[in-house]
């Protein structure tokens, strides 16, 4: 059970008890002085700077989504060649960059000792892809494509930001505010990703070609993201350079860093191994939710062409709409999160399973199942006398005999399905782990659940994209399908590991423990967490 730990396994315990987690809220039996020396009261919350690394969180996934609904059609407009499958090669290459450097942003800030420097290189790599996106009409067609892949390589790199912000959010707050810094970030984190759309559904309205201001430079539906991005990106940069402070009054890096280190060294607390396995679940759990919506980035926009019938511009303002709503729903489950104690009321472990449960009802309510009654529209490209909207039967097989998926069935269950199951997830995952691993730094860990998140976004787009390319959407559905019911169970054998570190009496106060103990009855009796199992090494 004992182990080596490093420094930052340390842990000052404040005086102030916390009534949820033993592991975040214990009280050091030591004196007086070094109570008065270590309170709560003089180690606070720096809310300012978690509110800045939301708003950062926020225009940083804002950059990723706004291109969801509207760069596949850019791609077909530019360059008509262009399949699925290289779509999804570029989604992929994307999330291959953030799952490559989320742990190497991480390892490089512990070694310097600060956040903001690759903050800043993260934001600047966003930056130069926007300006790539911005420039692809300068090249010639059979280039674009290729452009816009090394668009999104070198912006990808800028997404490795948010394991640090999330990781910066538990170390810059004491215990007692550290499940509201969390929200605060995965909120800003969550809604950046849902809303990102309903800024591309402003710029719909500016059409295309749009307007052309000279020879080389042009503002239209496709590229005024991109400007807007780069907008967001100098924002960013001027919040970080100027108003983010770091902080970390949630750890203690050395008992050397007091005057009196004996006082301090009384009042530190070596943290046992947190649970590896609950690790990996929760790992595995944001992998299955990245690879489910890779569905809707990646083949989302192609699948409502094909299956409705709606030309380019229509898809954009349409699937713009939906992200909208959607939005908005998300928007009202973070505030529910935030603003009220929704958090220490609910399951987080049932709310993380229930999410997993509607995320499969989705895909078993929209899948195109042969006993529906209209099928899909279909035309020849080689006809251009035929109306080119629908399903491209000369070049895709599997259009013949596929059914329509009602309209308004699809969006209402993309409406409830995902904008409940998402944010409920992003809202009780990183919490969840937080208290599994335990009152010490979490850089390494939150770069490993942003690298599995990242593998799902990798993985995803390619298997998504070939799937359709070559058999169409049935066996997406089923894939993803299976891949949930897996997760499912999986969760289920591993659900009573996914409980809060812990500590055991030798190591804290005897009071501490008398309140650890009682915490655990009353976790049995309302069936919170379930029984306790031994601590995996």
């Amino acid at each position: 059970m004992s182990a080596t730990l490093k420094p930052s396994d340390y842990k000052i315990f404040p005086k102030s008890q916390q009534k949820c987690v033993p592991s975040n809220g214990t009280e050091s039996s030591t004196s007086s002085a070094t109570d008065d020396s270590f309170s709560s009261e003089e180690r606070k919350t720096d809310w300012r700077s978690i509110y800045l690394a939301a708003l950062v969180c926020f225009f940083g996934q804002v950059q990723f989504s706004i291109f969801l609904n509207s760069q596949f059609a850019f791609m077909k407009t530019l360059d008509p060649t262009v399949s699925e499958g290289f779509f999804g090669i570029i989604v992929g290459c994307f999330s291959l960059m953030q799952m490559i450097f989320s742990p190497l942003m991480g390892i490089w800030a512990d070694r310097i000792g600060q956040l903001r420097v690759p903050l800043l290189v993260c934001n600047a790599m966003m930056l130069i892809g926007n300006v790539l996106y911005v420039v692809i009409e300068w090249f010639p067609v059979e280039w674009m494509k290729h452009v816009m892949l090394l668009s999104r390589l070198v912006a990808g790199i800028g997404p490795a930001q948010i394991s640090l912000l999330v990781a910066f959010s538990t170390i810059a707050s004491v215990d007692k505010d550290r499940y509201r810094a969390t929200a605060w970030t995965t909120f800003g984190t969550a809604i950046g990703i849902t809303l990102g759309p309903t800024f591309q559904w402003f710029f719909t309205y500016i059409g295309y070609p749009g307007w052309r201001l000279n020879r080389w430079i042009s503002i239209n539906m496709f590229t005024a993201t991109a400007l807007f991005a780069i907008c967001t990106n100098v924002l960013i940069h001027f919040l970080l350079q100027f108003f983010f402070r770091e902080s970390s009054v949630g750890i203690l890096d050395s008992p050397k860093s007091k005057a009196n280190s004996s006082e301090v060294e009384s009042a530190i607390q070596k943290l046992p191994p947190y649970d590896r396995w609950a690790l990996a679940i929760c790992c595995a759990m944001r992998f299955t939710q990245y690879l489910i919506f890779t569905n809707l980035e990646t083949i989302g926009t192609s699948f409502a062409m094909m299956m409705f019938g709606w030309s380019s511009t229509e898809v954009v303002t349409y699937e713009s709409f939906a992200h909208s709503a959607r939005g908005l729903l998300t928007l009202l489950v973070y505030a529910m999160y935030i603003f009220t104690d929704l958090g220490q009321r609910i399951n987080e472990r049932l709310t993380c399973l229930f999410s997993l449960f509607l995320l499969m009802a989705f895909h078993i309510v929209t899948y195109p199942w042969p006993f529906l009654p209209n099928y899909v529209t279909q035309y020849d490209s080689t006809n251009k006398s035929m109306t080119q909207l629908g399903c491209e039967v000369n070049v895709l097989s599997w259009c013949e005999g596929l059914t329509q998926v009602n309209i308004w069935v699809y969006y209402v269950f993309i409406f409830l399905c995902i904008g409940i199951a998402f944010p409920n997830i992003n809202a009780t995952m990183v919490p969840l782990l937080s208290r599994v691993i335990g009152p010490r730094m979490q850089t390494q860990e939150q770069g490993m659940l942003e690298m599995c998140g990242g593998l799902g976004r990798m993985l995803g787009p390619a298997v998504i994209g070939q799937l359709y390319r070559s058999f169409g959407p049935r066996p997406i559905w089923i894939f993803e399908g299976v891949e949930i019911g897996v997760m499912i169970a999986l969760w289920l054998v591993c659900y009573r590991r996914l409980i809060p570190l812990k500590i055991p009496a030798e190591l804290i106060g005897t009071k501490t423990h008398k309140i650890q103990q009682k915490y655990e009855n009353q976790m049995k009796r309302t069936s919170c967490t379930g029984t306790l199992p031994l601590s995996s090494n």
